[in-house]
């Protein structure tokens, strides 16, 4: 495989924000099967796990994917470097050894704020810097290009419904609902509900303002246990009511369930 396929792949992944562990042989001594240098990809699918390319199969290799496969499910974000013998405790008589380079990338979790108001602004201000990709989603242009929002802030100028259509949320998706019309945020929340993958699933307002979502959602056809899946009211009264004081106990409670 070349050298040119394996970077298109590896950008592709990136691209996607697909958890992967790009492993590297970076020691090797004896007979281990690759020179320095060679690379593979552990990737984590929806089904499971992939490899694309390779650093010369065998032991090393097989030991290398098993050390990939725990840091995607750990969700570790730390480099490792790993030494593997090919002795005879592990089956082998080859009798030497290589050190790899195990290196997480992608599967940042994804925030999605809909509504650009002044705490969802505010959010994203908080989380700037946070190893995690924040989106804020709104079709009001003077709010959406405020230069408030920092650089880092994926900005989608773009009608709810319409982003909905075109974006498919994964299963990592943290979605926080909070736009200017109530009328929008039961709609925003049905649609989320009903057709796309989440982690978790939050309605800025009051108690009161829940119950009145819940049986108009129930009439709807919706069930407890869809219900169940929201958490409504977001954040920590306690904590002030001011847009800045919001968003700072919302993304407390985003970064704790990370």
């Amino acid at each position: 495989m070349s050298s040119l396929a394996f970077y298109q792949k590896t950008l592709e992944l990136l691209k996607k924000n697909q958890a992967f562990i790009l492993a590297s042989i970076v020691e090797k001594n004896g007979s281990a099967p690759r020179e320095l240098g060679a690379k593979m990809l552990i990737i984590q699918d929806q089904g499971g796990f992939s490899t694309h390319a390779t650093i010369g199969g065998g032991n090393i290799e097989f030991r290398a994917i098993e050390d990939a496969k725990k840091m995607l499910q750990a969700q570790s974000q730390e480099p490792q470097i790993h030494e593997y013998h090919l002795d005879e405790e592990h089956g082998q008589r080859c009798g030497g050894s290589a050190k790899v380079l195990l290196e997480p990338f992608g599967g940042q979790k994804e925030f999605y704020i809909f509504g650009a108001g002044h705490v969802g602004i505010e959010i994203a201000r908080v989380l700037e810097g946070i190893n995690m990709h924040v989106h804020l989603i709104d079709e009001r242009e003077e709010w959406i290009n405020s230069p408030l929002i920092p650089q880092s802030t994926i900005r989608h100028h773009i009608m709810w419904d319409q982003f909905l259509k075109e974006t498919s949320l994964k299963g990592n998706a943290m979605v926080a609902i909070m736009s200017f019309d109530h009328h929008h945020d039961k709609d925003i929340l049905e649609a989320v509900l009903k057709g796309h993958l989440f982690s978790f699933l939050g309605l800025m307002g009051s108690k009161g303002k829940w119950l009145s979502f819940q049986k108009e959602l129930k009439s709807d056809g919706f069930t407890e246990h869809d219900l169940a899946k929201v958490t409504c009211p977001i954040g920590d009264k306690a904590v002030g009511k001011g847009p800045r004081e919001i968003a700072i106990s919302i993304a407390n409670q985003i970064l704790k369930l990370r």
